[in-house]
C-alpha cells in the first residue's frame, strides 16, 4: 500500500472526499484547499487560486469539463478552463445556502443540491447559473423534523422519514409533490446510506442492508452488528460495502450486493488510521483519505492478494523474497519486512511508514540482508536484532 503525504505535496493535515474526472484525474478536498493527482504530481489551489474557504469537503466532476467545489460554510465554487469561479465572481453561487452539509445527485451537467434535514428546495446547479425546486414536504407539520436520505430523479422521488414520530419511510415526487407511505419505518437517528436500489442503515452499532423494489417496497437483504463504531458507510462503485469505524481502520466486504448474497466475514484494512473517505476509481485501485496521515492507495492486483492470502497478517504488498531453510523472507513496498514460517509471518518493522521499497533479500546460516531503496540492513536470524 503506497502513502501520499506531506512529502509528496500533498500539504494538508486533514483529506475528506475523493473524485474522478472523465480524464482520470483524481480530485482530494482537505482542510488546506482542493487538489488534484495526475498520478505523479500533486496541485493545490487555495484562496490565492480563488477559493473563499480552503476547508474543502469535496468537488464533483460534470460532464462538461466543470469541477463543481463544495467547501465548509457554503462557500461555492467551481474550476472551469483551470481557473477558480468563486461567488464574488459568479453571483448565481450566492442563492445556494444551506446549515449543514448538502447532499448532491449528478446528472450530466446538472447537479442537484438538497440537505438532509428539513428541505425546503432543491438547488440546481448547471453551466454557472443557479435554479430551484421548490419542496413542500412540511406542509401540514411546520414544526415537524424530516430528514431526507436519497433523491432518485429517474422517478422524481426523494425518501424520507418523520424523525419526531415513528412513522414509515415516504416517497414524496418533487414534481406533482404526491407522497406514498413506504413499507418500512426507521428508529430515530438512523444514517442512511444508498447506491442504485440498495440501502444501508445504521442505527448504533447495527447495519441493515435493504433493496428497493417499485420504488416503495424495501426487502431487508441481512442485518448484521458489529463490535466497534460505526462514524462512516461507503458502498464503492462495484457495489462492496466498508464500514468506516471511530477508532481507527475500515472494514471491507468482498462480496457484491449485486451478488446476492450475505456479506462475507469483513476484512480490516488500516486499523491505525482514521478514514473519511475511500473511492474505487476506474482502473479498480482503492484510494483511502485519513486524518492526519495523507491518503493510502492500494492497486487492484495487491488488494486482491491481500484478501486471498490465508495469512491474515500480510498486509502489504510483496517487492522481494528469499528462501532459508523452512523460512521465507518478505520485502514489502516500504521499510518492513516479514518473517514466513509455520504458516504464520512474523513483522519486522525497520522504519514506520517510511516508503522505500525491498530491491532485494540475501540469506544464508543466520545472516539477512535487507537491500532498500537507499539502505542496507543487517539482521541476525539468531538474537533478533537489526542494524543499518
Amino acid at each position: 500500500m503506497v502513502n501520499y503525504n506531506e512529502e509528496d505535496g500533498l500539504n494538508s493535515s486533514y483529506t475528506y472526499r475523493f473524485s474522478q474526472d472523465n480524464n482520470g484525474l483524481i480530485w482530494i478536498g482537505s482542510d488546506n484547499g482542493l487538489f488534484r493527482f495526475d498520478g505523479k504530481e500533486f496541485k493545490q489551489y487555495t484562496k490565492k487560486n480563488g477559493l473563499k474557504n480552503i476547508e474543502v469537503l469535496s468537488c464533483f466532476p460534470l460532464s462538461n469539463g466543470e469541477i463543481f467545489i463544495s467547501p465548509f460554510l457554503s462557500d461555492y465554487a467551481f474550476l472551469k478552463d483551470g481557473k477558480i469561479i468563486n461567488s464574488d465572481v459568479n453571483k448565481e453561487l450566492k442563492k445556494i445556502h444551506f446549515n449543514y452539509n448538502p447532499n448532491v445527485y449528478i446528472q450530466n451537467n446538472n447537479l442537484y443540491l438538497y440537505t438532509s434535514y428539513n428541505p425546503e428546495a432543491i438547488y440546481v446547479y448547471s453551466n454557472g447559473k443557479i435554479s430551484t425546486i421548490p419542496l413542500f414536504i412540511k406542509n401540514g407539520n411546520p414544526s415537524g423534523m424530516y430528514y431526507a436520505f436519497n433523491l432518485d430523479l429517474a422517478s422524481n422521488l426523494m425518501y424520507f422519514v418523520d424523525e419526531n414520530a415513528k412513522k414509515n419511510i415516504e416517497a414524496y415526487n418533487i414534481i406533482t409533490h404526491k407522497r406514498t407511505v413506504c413499507n418500512i419505518s426507521l428508529e430515530k437517528n438512523t444514517p442512511a446510506y444508498s447506491k442504485g436500489n440498495f440501502y444501508i442503515f445504521r442505527h448504533n452499532n447495527k447495519v441493515e442492508v435493504y433493496k428497493l423494489y417499485n420504488s416503495f417496497y424495501f426487502k431487508k437483504i441481512q442485518s448484521f452488528s458489529v463490535r466497534e463504531n460505526i462514524h462512516q458507510i461507503i458502498i464503492d462503485k462495484n457495489y462492496r460495502v466498508w464500514l468506516c469505524l471511530e477508532q481507527g481502520g475500515a472494514l471491507y466486504f468482498k462480496h457484491s450486493l449485486l451478488d446476492n448474497v450475505n456479506l462475507s466475514h469483513p476484512i480490516k484494512f488500516l486499523d491505525k488510521y482514521i478514514i473519511n473517505d475511500i473511492m474505487v476509481d476506474r482502473d479498480n485501485n482503492t484510494w483511502f483519505s485519513t486524518r492526519n496521515n495523507g491518503i493510502y492507495f492500494i492497486t487492484e492486483k495487491a488488494l486482491n492478494n491481500y484478501i486471498h492470502l490465508p495469512v491474515s497478517n500480510n498486509t502489504d504488498y510483496i517487492t522481494a523474497i528469499e528462501k532459508n531453510g523452512n523460512t521465507i523472507f518478505l520485502g514489502y513496498n516500504e521499510a518492513k519486512s516479514g518473517i514466513y514460517h509455520a504458516n504464520t509471518i512474523t513483522d519486522l518493522v525497520f522504519e514506520k511508514d517510511r516508503k522505500i521499497e525491498h530491491k532485494a533479500i540475501f540469506s544464508e546460516g543466520n545472516t539477512t540482508i535487507f537491500g532498500l531503496t537507499g539502505s542496507l540492513i543487517h539482521y541476525n536470524t539468531t538474537s533478533k536484532k537489526s542494524s543499518f
